[in-house]
């Protein structure tokens, strides 16, 4: 009986050390900073705002980003702009309709990689109009 409490034992310990080690194969995050217009609480973006533009001050991976990386609440339908992307680290989500008046507008972009294939940390931020 004590001979195979001690196999358990052992045996568990071994999946806990398999678990930490596949743990340990996951992307890591890491700080890009980026310049980002309408600014975090922006107040009176205008209502007509045409795009938000978006610079990352390192390469980032071109194929990595689309418009499934930008979440706004309340819900903005926006086409990507990576015309810039390889030479200044721009985007632009272009919007496809107006803002609505005296909204706040929380916006969240995620899941983006960089140039190494490095996860990109998520941006949150808010603007009013």
């Amino acid at each position: 009986m004590f001979f195979s409490t001690q196999i358990r034992v052992v045996f568990l310990g071994l999946i806990v050390l398999g678990l930490s080690a596949c743990a340990g194969e996951t992307e890591e995050s890491n700080s890009v900073n980026l310049t980002i217009t309408p600014t975090n609480n922006q107040k009176s973006v205008n209502t007509d705002l045409q795009s938000i533009e978006i610079t990352f001050d390192k390469s980032i991976d071109f194929f990595s980003i689309s418009e499934q990386n930008l979440s706004i609440t309340p819900a903005i339908n926006c086409t990507i702009d990576k015309s810039q992307l390889s030479s200044s680290n721009k985007v632009s989500f272009n919007l496809q309709a107006p803002l609505t008046e005296g909204t706040n507008y929380r916006a969240t972009l995620s899941g983006i990689k960089d140039a190494d294939g490095e996860a990109v940390s998520t941006y949150n931020w808010n603007f009013d109009t």
